[in-house]
């Protein structure tokens, strides 16, 4: 299906859309605003932007796809084929602006970012994604960590994260992965032109919410 969506001709009349992409990072208010999208599905399509699926899941699956990932549980079923659903989701709009929103997608490679832009031809693609206080951050990081059943002492963490080549504690390994921003520009860079890679810094403790 998705060699098929990259061969199939484009027609002249075809519309152009602007397809924002929210790619993270982790522990930057994503869920946040993702849930402030699936909230405001309806103001949305009235203002003219397409939120495919109408739900921020549908973007985690297509992520998951596009990204060759394989999950388990209920959605496991649902994966394989989500990222080719969304894109013809997309190539049938005619309006003006797409939002998507995944943090997932932060972990795509030069590879995935080429498949995507191809595969969206001839909407242009933008990327947006949020930084953080690097020390705020990795706090965090341990601690959801810890929530989700790690073992991992604060000191043993932090120090993994300081010199992560010695690979000692797999989710400080990880912690990099998720949260380099020069990564994350590289990988889209490769395909999609760097003005249209916008980075949002999140606001620092005690800011007002509206600051953004």
């Amino acid at each position: 299906a998705d060699e098929r969506l990259a061969r199939r001709p484009r027609r002249p009349d075809e519309v152009m859309a602007d397809v924002h992409l929210h790619v993270g990072l982790p522990k930057t208010g994503t869920s946040s605003i993702q849930a402030a999208l699936d909230a405001r599905n309806a103001s949305l399509a009235d203002a003219g932007v397409l939120y495919p699926g109408g739900r921020h899941r549908a973007h985690r699956l297509a992520a998951y796809d596009l990204l060759g990932q394989r999950v388990r549980g209920d959605d496991a079923d649902l994966v394989a084929g989500a990222f080719s659903r969304m894109v013809e989701e997309m190539a049938g709009y005619s309006g003006p602006s797409v939002v998507v929103s995944e943090e997932e997608l932060g972990l795509a490679r030069p590879r995935h970012v080429r498949k995507l832009v191809r595969d969206l031809a001839p909407h242009r693609v933008h990327v947006v994604f949020g930084v953080r206080d690097m020390a705020r951050t990795v706090v965090s990081a341990w601690q959801q960590d810890v929530v989700t059943g790690g073992t991992t002492t604060w000191q043993d963490f932090i120090g993994s994260v300081r010199e992560p080549r010695q690979r000692v504690v797999p989710a400080a390994t990880a912690f990099w992965i998720r949260h380099d921003p020069l990564r994350v520009i590289d990988a889209w860079s490769s395909a999609v032109p760097i003005e249209r890679i916008s980075v949002i810094t999140v606001p620092p403790a005690g800011a007002s919410s509206r600051t953004l």
